[in-house]
């Protein structure tokens, strides 16, 4: 989830779903993304505490539950961090330096966009920003929500300049531009692509599980629920705010490069990208910071979309790095891992968890620039829907196993519907839609099998089990370790941690 997202998203959903009607995808992501967002607001003002899943569901289901379901959120965290910033030369800044070459005529900036995209140019860029995110997450919690701010606050103005900079151009002047500066023909693109024109409702429905992957982040808050003031009211616009704020800007960015540039002129140019067609002669892929300078030429605008799109991959990073340390330090805390992780500097940074999760992101992002690995990440994203299902189960056995902790929440969790609990409901609607979203995650029309020699597509269908698998042996480490110490575990887990 990034207000800046579709200058790539949309790339990658026009190449896998041919057709697809992106805005429509937005209106049928919001149901599951509100049920979702629900099931989270009632358990986190049930159990406003650090570690938002990880605490609801090893208290009401069981520790080593607990501890599995959020493995998986910080696991792909972790790795989602790697690779988004790994987009910024490859999306960001590759992308501006052609359009900036193309509408100067300077050669040299479009042959150093090609450079900059793969290794080791791409990696060293990587590294710069990691560091450039972990300054802030070092310098403690108010200097990290600052730079949240004015990152977001930039992200959001370039957004909106980049909507405006399509609707405010006909289609007849992007062609105009188009023709005379990248060195291909509209009209020769969509001929030689050969796809159907208009949309496609099968393409549009399988677009739309692409469309609710990407609105994760709406439950982010739940993490640092502790640290918040006035949960009730602040939780409720954070989490349902977030899906209505995203999805407005999803589809006022997707309705305006259809007016622009087209839904069927986009949808060839992505397919000829992807398919190394000659006819395809850009070198970088046709993500909206190059295709904005064909509807302005235009330095400052296309500097600044760019620029945006870069401080969003950048608050992206710098959110997951904050809730993996809350994560790390609610383990710690639970004695499910040292207690180093729990050991806070004077500006109230766990540096030792903030420490690690840098070291993490490196050796990730050496894998990402440097190996294939990243091809056993295919379906990462499984990781969150398995997550949310699970956590889910728990909303729905919440009034019944958690009696205590749910008799004292506030009211409005405690209404029921025909004598059944309204937060067990939304418990079962949600995992019916997230056992639905992990089952077409699957599906090759939905998620193409990865390439490569058959043990690729094992390893990336066993990441769900084999990250489950390194829960089982932490859990199991810090069980029997305390035990040995006279400590039993499970009895940590009968409260909620203090606040």
């Amino acid at each position: 989830m990034g207000l800046t997202a579709p200058i790539y998203i949309m790339f990658f959903a026009s190449l896998l779903y041919p057709g697809v009607d992106l805005p429509l995808t937005v209106l049928v992501a919001l149901v599951p993304s509100f049920v979702m967002a629900a099931v989270y607001y009632l358990l986190t003002v049930s159990m406003p505490r650090a570690g938002g899943d990880y605490v609801w569901v090893s208290r009401i289901i069981h520790p080593f539950v607990g501890l599995i379901t959020n493995l998986f959120i910080s696991f792909a965290l972790i790795s989602f961090i790697a690779v988004v910033i790994g987009t910024i030369p490859a999306y960001g800044i590759g992308p501006m330096l052609v359009g900036l070459g193309q509408v100067s005529s300077n050669h040299g900036w479009v042959g150093q966009a090609s450079a900059i995209s793969v290794a080791p140019a791409g990696f060293e860029i990587s590294i710069v920003a990691l560091v450039i995110v972990m300054v802030p997450a070092l310098l403690g919690t108010r200097t990290l929500f600052r730079s949240l701010r004015v990152t977001i606050m930039v992200a959001a103005v370039s957004a909106i300049v980049m909507a405006i900079t399509f609707l405010s151009t006909p289609q007849d002047t992007f062609i105009r531009n188009f023709n005379s500066l990248s060195g291909m023909n509209y009209q020769s693109v969509v001929s030689k692509a050969a796809l159907p024109s208009g949309f496609n409702f099968q393409y549009t429905l399988y677009g739309s599980v692409f469309t609710i992957l990407n609105f994760t982040g709406f439950n982010n808050s739940a993490y640092y629920t502790g640290e918040v003031k006035q949960v009730k009211r602040s939780q409720f616009l954070a989490m349902f705010g977030a899906v209505l704020i995203f999805a407005l800007f999803l589809a006022v960015q997707y309705l305006s490069v259809y007016h622009s540039v087209g839904s069927n002129f986009y949808a060839a140019l992505s397919t000829l990208a992807s398919s190394s067609n000659p006819a395809y002669i850009l070198p970088v892929a046709p993500v909206l910071t190059i295709i904005v300078a064909y509807a302005a030429p235009n330095p400052y605008v296309i500097s600044f979309v760019a620029l945006g799109f870069i401080l969003t991959q950048i608050a992206f990073a710098l959110t997951a790095v904050f809730i993996v340390e809350r994560n790390f330090f609610a383990w710690s805390f639970d004695r499910l891992l040292p207690n180093v992780f729990t050991i806070l500097d004077r500006r109230g940074t766990p540096y030792v968890a903030t420490i690690t999760i840098f070291l993490l992101s490196v050796t990730f992002a050496v894998f990402y620039w440097y190996t294939t690995l990243f091809e056993y990440f295919l379906y990462s994203s499984l990781l969150l829907s398995v997550a949310y299902a699970i956590t889910s189960l728990a909303a729905i056995m919440f009034p019944y196993t958690c009696k205590g902790i749910f008799e004292s929440s506030p009211e409005f969790v405690k209404r029921r519907v025909i004598g059944v609990p309204i937060i067990s409901i939304l418990g079962i609607v949600g995992l019916i839609v997230e056992a639905f979203i992990s089952y077409a995650t699957l599906l090759p029309a939905v998620t193409p099998p990865p390439s490569g020699p058959p043990i690729v597509g094992l390893l990336s269908y066993m990441l769900v089990p084999l990250v489950a698998t390194v829960g089982a042996i932490i859990y199991s480490a810090a069980y029997f370790y305390r035990k040995s110490q006279g400590l039993e575990l499970t009895q940590l887990f009968k409260q909620v941690p203090p606040e």
